[in-house]
């Protein structure tokens, strides 16, 4: 019969000790070691000492040693220069755990009865049905089979399977940072410290000391998150192309020059804010699929040095500009949809989720990301499917955590409540209780949402925050990660409004930040179109609005 089994963590060591290798018991001395690929477990039971010291130019590349009998761990070695080890002392009544990732014979370099005539070297026998994994789980509520995320300081990694096969009781131990759990059911006593825990193994030991292991998935814990009070950003789209391009040098370009770029930034910054907001295009950095563009790299590592320069942070939306080759769009079939390809949603999650841990990894400095914009809108996510959403949102987050477990996920701002939903939007309070009921609260730090005192919107953050409450994620900030009135045409109105809701959100203790939408108009003075705080006034810089400075 199948074991439904919980792991503990002392026998861990004991099933670490005990090995991987099928070779049957041997009474007579011998001159060589048979390794396999895998661990390979040597009980070294002579009277004294003896030394293996060509350990050069074989397969093993790790030697763990356990006292069975002080039931202590001693240490382990690690090979060095292509596989070399020091040399190894075999001690009397220890267990050694030999990691080869190849079958070898190592010889012993003297024989065995020039120490001792009953000193041999034995393995477990091979049992008539070896113990066998069926199935196991990392965790209940693990999203994906390569990753698990702790979130909380009280959140613990267990681990449990279904084990068929052995001689006699089958246990079953884990290990993970080279220790291995003891303490029970649902906790883990080792301590797993923030960050990237990388090596953990599912053993299972029958009667024989037969072992058969699996590998754990990668495991990160998540810090302690602490957020400002009260954070203030803007969009200012200086990942637009163009916008990027003119860090490149001189160019023949509409919308920013590389002056005009670093003037915006002097101009954010002397206004207060800390935080800017634009997209990091994924559609620009692989538009070949696994290329990454190192052009564009140093042209965003230009636009963040001249950021950090000033003081400011950045807080990219990474899933932004889909490519074709992960959403199959097809350009021509969905001409009519405005931004085209860019909104798709990508085919498979596993390249959203690689996505997230290439940009994390290519840009380690930033910490807050936003996962994708206005979901419930048509225009930026084609079909607007929340639990499609909410499926791509794990999947990008856990990436982005792997590479950066300090890292601050943001969701995509929800926009725009009242109205009935229809074939080009959904209603953002409809949306909101639909991304919960897909299960997405567990996935980000903070949630996100868009005008919350505009566009028929006076009940939208109520409702919000009576959703998340509702749905045990109350204590979660939430952001306006876009906010004001960027349709007013009268800028003085427009910037009374600004402030208006700045102060009408600083009022709610649950909300955390507010980003004003936007910070240039891409206009001209004789033909403004609303919407941001400067105009363009050359090619050199901008003209603050009215609003702008409200």
């Amino acid at each position: 019969m199948p074991l439904l089994i919980r792991t503990s963590l002392l026998a861990a060591i004991v099933a670490l000790a005990l090995g991987l290798l099928a070779v049957a018991a041997a009474d007579d001395p011998t001159d060589t070691l048979a390794l396999s690929a895998g661990t390979n477990a040597v009980t070294w039971s002579g009277a004294e000492p003896y030394a293996i010291s060509n350990f050069e130019g074989t397969p093993v590349t790790r030697i763990h040693r356990w006292d069975a009998v002080r039931q202590k761990w001693l240490s382990h070695a690690i090979g060095q220069d292509d596989a070399t080890l020091p040399e190894l002392h075999l001690l009397p009544r220890v267990q050694y755990l030999l990691l080869s990732d190849a079958k070898h014979e190592l010889t012993i370099p003297n024989p065995l009865t020039d120490i001792n005539p009953l000193a041999r070297l034995r393995f477990p026998a091979v049992p008539e049905d070896p113990p066998r994994f069926e199935a196991w789980w990392p965790n209940e509520d693990s999203p994906l089979e390569d990753l698990v995320v702790l979130r909380g300081e009280d959140e613990r990694l267990s681990v449990e399977a279904w084990v068929a096969g052995g001689e006699g009781e089958v246990s079953v131990w884990w290990m993970i940072d080279g220790r291995v759990n003891h303490a029970g059911l649902a906790s883990d006593d080792v301590d797993l410290l923030p960050g990237k825990h990388d090596d953990g193994k599912l053993f299972a030991v029958d009667e024989s000391g037969y072992v058969a292991v699996v590998r754990l998935p990668r495991v990160v814990r998540l810090p302690k998150l602490e957020l400002p009070e009260m954070v203030y950003g803007v969009t200012a789209h200086l990942g637009r192309g163009d916008a990027l391009w003119s860090l490149w040098g001189p160019l023949d370009h509409d919308w920013y020059t590389a002056e005009m770029l670093l003037a915006a930034l002097e101009m954010i910054a002397h206004a207060g804010i800390e935080l800017v907001r634009f997209g990091l295009n994924w559609d620009h950095l692989e538009r070949i699929p696994d290329q990454i563009n190192q052009d564009v790299i140093r042209l965003y590592e230009r636009l963040f040095q001249a950021v950090t320069e000033r003081g400011l942070e950045v807080m990219p939306i990474v899933y932004n500009g889909t490519p074709k080759s992960v959403s199959g769009c097809d350009l021509w079939e969905y001409a009519d949809v405005w931004q085209l390809c860019h909104t798709h949603p990508a085919l498979d999650v596993k390249d959203v989720q690689e996505w997230g841990r290439t940009a994390t990894a290519l840009f380690p400095e930033i910490r807050y990301w936003q996962v994708g914009n206005e979901p419930n809108l048509g225009i930026f996510w084609t079909g607007m499917d929340s639990w499609l959403f909410t499926e791509h949102l794990k999947s990008i987050s856990l990436g982005i955590w792997y590479e950066n477990p300090d890292a601050v996920i943001i969701s995509a701002g929800i926009c725009c409540a009242g109205g009935s939903s229809n074939a080009r939007r959904i209603e953002g309070g409809e949306f909101v209780e639909q991304l919960y009921e897909a299960g997405f609260g567990p996935y980000h730090d903070v949630n996100a949402i868009h005008y919350p005192r505009n566009y028929q919107a006076s009940k939208f953050l109520d409702r919000y925050l009576a959703t998340m409450r509702r749905y045990g994620d109350g204590d979660k900030p939430l952001w306006a990660t876009e906010m004001g009135n960027p349709w007013e045409n009268n800028a003085e109105r427009q910037g009374s409004q600004i402030v208006e809701e700045l102060a009408w959100l600083t009022e709610r203790p649950e909300v955390r930040a507010a980003f004003i939408y936007n910070f240039w108009d891409h206009g001209t003075r004789e033909s403004p179109p609303n919407s941001g705080l400067v105009l363009r006034e050359d090619d050199d810089g901008f003209a603050p609005k009215a609003s702008y400075w409200a």
